[in-house]
């Protein structure tokens, strides 16, 4: 069969009538196939039989595997020449061969439709069987597939397949492919499907011929698409108990728990949960289970879609809106206290503050405390009412005060202010003992006390010796400075800067090199802070980014900007801990309200300087600038 030839063995006899008697025969000679395969050419006597020959002749079959093969003998008897002859025709068994595929229609198929496989088959008496092949899913016909037209019924009990004899092809077609491999393509959208065709010599399907492939290729459908079962959003107050027991949401304590469970389709499985509307997020698993920040007041809707293992999505569900309040700590926007004109032991206190309503579920209350000025423990005294002036009564005329009041909502976080009342308004008075003098007040410590605006028509001589006193420079009450007029530095002295002058005026979402393509635009002039602005940097890994360690910070007073506007850069040197990494920065102060700070390449470069410092600029970034 390999090579599609058969093998003749044959064998030349005599025969007659009678065992003694002989004749004289010569030449004899036989031919099969056209070839002559027996040549004797001596005379010689032959007895009934003898054997005149044998030998054996391979003979190439059609294409078809038939074979007919002509035969011719002939021989001279008490002749010298041929007379006497005898011709045929000898037919081979016919060599079985595996039919070859030689359509699959249509090429790409989707699961839920129909596909014909034909072949032409080498013989009507030969039976087929097919197999499907993907992803390791195998379906087989069971029953031999025969040159006739048959029914078969698929592995779920329907009748889904059938043979169409139409000579001289014969067809097999299934009118649904799904019903045999719909659970091949679990992660992707098609497949290659490799078909194999098995020829069998018998009815039974037994006696194997051989076989032949083609490759098709399956489609999922887009029908194909998870489900999403279920899908809730529920608010989470448990960080706080004051919001629990309110049961609203509130910006910065408030959460939201989602859940959620979806099912594959035909072998596929879950891989993700999208959630959109007032949360967005993408999370991983087969089943949802996440709890997300509310950060932005407002009405809330959720909505959540589900991805399985071909990447197909199911249809969007809802889940119950979630309304969202709004949430800032308390402000005080003013806040002061002054002796009664009517009444100098009695004090007027006034407070202006904010604090969110969060659907008038929060309040506030401001709680007042008191001490004698250059003393150390706070006093209570008691709440004051907001936008009304609160009489305060059993202070002393003599003393100078520190009032702090403290606004407190009803979920915990609270603002304090402060603020300063001297004592009685006097023009100039001496201290007992003669080694104080006040103006504008009461004395109460040795030295020189001012209690009122003062201008100084000549120029001031401070003594050298001042600037280098503990303290040099003692700041009682909030000076600012509008002018740069002169260089009075507080050489071992502290300006304290109130709380409430204080403000973060720029923060990097993630830490910056500031190069010299970054600029920070502030909201407001650097010479409208009360001294300036503080760059407050950290550690930074290339690679891994901004971290909460290697802190420093960088001061740039206003008196040099408005001294200097737009001249040259400012560099600042910083060191890791332990001197690991040395680094510079170099910035500028820009924009024509000096409102810029602006970077430079340099400072994300690294390297050794001319005196031998090895230096990595990139191990410092911007974190905050804060006006002080």
């Amino acid at each position: 069969m390999a090579d599609n030839t058969s093998t003749i063995k044959w064998t030349v006899k005599a025969e007659g009538s009678s065992g003694t008697d002989w004749v004289n025969v010569g030449p004899v000679r036989l031919y099969i196939n056209g070839t002559r395969v027996l040549n004797r050419t001596d005379r010689f006597r032959l007895h009934k039989g003898d054997s005149i020959g044998s030998g054996s002749i391979t003979v190439t079959h059609n294409s078809d595997g038939t074979k007919s093969c002509s035969v011719k003998a002939e021989a001279a008897i008490y002749s010298s020449s041929v007379n006497s002859t005898y011709s045929g025709t000898i037919t081979l068994n016919t060599i079985a061969r595996a039919s070859s595929i030689t359509s699959i229609s249509p090429s790409s198929v989707a699961m839920n439709q129909s596909i014909s496989i034909q072949w032409k088959p080498a013989s009507t008496s030969f039976t087929y069987k097919i197999r499907l092949d993907c992803n390791g899913y195998v379906y087989q016909t069971t029953s031999a597939l025969k040159c006739q037209n048959q029914t078969f019924i698929s592995p779920d009990g329907s009748s889904n397949a059938s043979t169409q004899w139409n000579s001289p092809n014969l067809t097999f077609k299934i009118s649904s492919v799904e019903k045999y491999l719909g659970k091949s393509i679990p992660n992707a959208t098609s497949a290659s499907v490799k078909c194999t065709l098995y020829t069998y010599s018998n009815s039974s399907a037994t006696a194997l011929v051989g076989s032949a492939t083609k490759n098709f290729t399956i489609t999922i459908p887009t029908s194909w698409v998870p489900t999403l079962n279920t899908f809730t959003a529920t608010l989470d107050n448990s960080a706080n108990s004051v919001i629990n027991g309110w049961g609203i949401a509130v910006v910065g304590f408030s959460k939201v728990k989602f859940s959620g469970t979806a099912s594959g389709t035909h072998n596929s499985t879950i891989k993700s949960f999208t959630l959109s509307g007032g949360v967005s997020a993408t999370v991983n698993g087969t089943s949802l289970s996440y709890t997300a920040s509310l950060n932005s007041a407002g009405t809330k809707s959720f909505s959540c879609v589900a991805t399985d293992s071909r990447g197909r999505k199911s249809s969007s569900k809802s889940a119950s809106s979630i309304t969202v309040y709004d949430y800032y700590n308390p402000t005080i926007s003013s806040f002061n206290v002054e002796r009664s004109s009517s009444n100098a032991t009695q004090m007027i206190a006034t407070i202006d503050y904010a604090y969110a309503s969060v659907n008038n579920r929060n309040s506030a209350t401001a709680t007042l405390y008191y001490r004698q000025s250059n003393t150390t423990n706070w006093t209570p005294y008691g709440t004051i009412r907001m936008n009304q002036a609160n009489t305060l009564s059993g202070f002393e005329e003599t003393k100078s005060y520190d009032f702090r009041v403290v606004v407190t909502d009803t979920i915990g976080n609270s603002a304090e202010a402060t603020a300063f009342t001297s004592t009685v308004e006097v023009l100039m008075h001496w201290k007992a003992g003669g080694r104080g003098i006040a103006f504008g007040k009461i004395c109460e410590q040795d030295g020189f006390e001012v209690a009122m605006d003062s201008r100084f028509k000549n120029p001031v001589t401070i003594d050298p010796d001042v600037m280098s006193s503990t303290p040099s420079l003692q700041v009682i009450g909030d000076i600012k400075y509008n002018t740069f007029s002169g260089n009075l530095v507080a050489k071992n002295g502290i300006l304290q800067v109130p709380d409430s002058e204080q403000k973060v005026l720029y923060v990097c979402d993630s830490g910056i090199y500031l190069n010299g393509s970054q600029t920070c635009q502030l909201p407001e002039s650097i010479l409208d802070q009360p001294t300036g602005i503080v760059l407050v940097w950290s550690g930074y890994i290339p690679g891994e980014g901004e971290q909460d360690y290697w802190w420093t910070s960088t001061f740039i007073p206003k008196q040099f900007i408005a001294h200097n506007p737009g001249n040259g850069g400012l560099a600042f040197h910083m060191f890791s801990d332990l001197g690991s990494w040395f680094a510079m920065k170099y910035v500028y102060i820009r924009g024509s309200n000096q409102d810029q700070v602006v970077g430079n390449d340099h400072n994300q470069q690294t390297g050794t300087s001319n005196c031998g410092l090895k230096y990595d600029n990139r191990r410092f970034c911007l974190r905050y600038i804060v006006g002080v």
